[in-house]
């Protein structure tokens, strides 16, 4: 399984992607849409890390995402 997390800042980023996690940043709604359609077509994600202010741009899907089995969403 592979951790995924979606940043906004750089250092994020940067930071995780030094612990070997696929780190992307999303700098608006879209590109978190487009991103999330990627990340639920694939079966390989177990870990989905989110800073505190990308979950608060689409807490609706993040919410459903929570009900299903994985990814396992984990909020900095």
């Amino acid at each position: 399984m592979k951790i995924v997390g979606l940043f906004s800042k750089l250092e994020q980023k940067v930071g995780f992607k030094l612990a070997g996690v696929d780190s992307r940043i999303v700098k608006d709604l879209e590109g978190l849409n487009i991103q999330l359609e990627e990340i639920k077509k694939d079966d390989s994600i177990g870990i989905l890390i989110l800073s505190e202010d990308i979950y608060n741009m689409n807490k609706k899907d993040f919410d459903a995402m929570k009900k299903s089995r994985y990814p396992l969403l984990q909020i900095i």
